[in-house]
Order: C-alpha cells, then sequence, then structure tokens
C-alpha cells in the first residue's frame, strides 16, 4: 500500500470505515457516531488538502456515513462488504 496523497481516494477511505465498523473494542463494535466522526474527519481532512493545493480536487466530496439502523448492523457490514458502495 503507498503512502502518496495521490494515491488515496474514495476507495481506501471506504476501506478504513469499513475497517473502523467491523475492530471490535473493549466495549464491543463502536456506535454509529464513531463512525460518522471518522468519515467527517477524513472528508474535512482532504478538504483541506483540496485547500491547500496538495490534491487537484476534494475526492471524498460525495462520500457520505454509512446509514445504521437500530439493530441491524450484521445486515449493514454485510452489504457493504457485498457492494462495496454506500
Amino acid at each position: 500500500m503507498s503512502c502518496l496523497i495521490d494515491d488515496l481516494g474514495e476507495e481506501e477511505a471506504k476501506q478504513f470505515v469499513l475497517y473502523v465498523q467491523t475492530r471490535k473494542g473493549n466495549r464491543g463494535f463502536v456506535s454509529s457516531n464513531t463512525v460518522n466522526n471518522r468519515v467527517r474527519a477524513l472528508r474535512a481532512f482532504f478538504s483541506w488538502l483540496d485547500e491547500k493545493g496538495y490534491t487537484e480536487e476534494h475526492r471524498l466530496e460525495h462520500m457520505k456515513p454509512p446509514k445504521f439502523t437500530r439493530g441491524c448492523r450484521q445486515n449493514i457490514l454485510l452489504q457493504i462488504i457485498t457492494a462495496r458502495s454506500w
């Protein structure tokens, strides 16, 4: 895996979000709020990269946090794994 900014985009961000969602901590899976916070932070960082001229475009401009419904976490994770799009 490359560490160059030019090699990072929406697909890599989605893989990171999937990692965050499936990672277990001391109290089980992370909450949907935690996942949403991670997506917002990634979008803010990529927006900053664009504003400062480090990238030619805001690559995560259209990325939205995955939608959660109460009690359906496993189904949503399965959908993400199989479809890889939100």
